[in-house]
């Protein structure tokens, strides 16, 4: 198994956190875990740095957070992403309560 199939399936588990730092999953796996994360009542942090995502990965992350009501925390530090993945991702960024 794959880190992304890994991933999903640890999110389907109902796993509150998941890390797949460094596995260069690119916009594909971005996208993978988008559709995991969308169904997940329950993840609250995943841990995505050095992936090689870029900011269609990025977009898509985050038109899923947005829906999200668990979820708290991505950690995107060196990945591809620019202004445009930044600010899709700003736009759903909810401050801690």
């Amino acid at each position: 198994m794959g880190p992304v199939e890994d991933a999903v399936a640890k999110i389907a588990r109902g796993e509150k956190e998941v890390d797949i730092t460094g596995m260069r999953i690119g916009a594909v796996g971005a996208k993978a875990l988008a559709v995991a994360i969308r169904k997940s009542a329950s993840l609250q942090v995943v841990g995505l740095s050095n992936n090689h995502i870029r900011d269609e990965g990025a977009t898509a992350l985050a038109v899923v957070i947005e829906k999200s009501p668990s979820f708290l925390k991505i950690l995107l530090a060196t990945n591809l992403i620019t202004n445009v993945g930044a600010t899709a991702l700003g736009r759903v960024w909810r401050p801690p309560l």
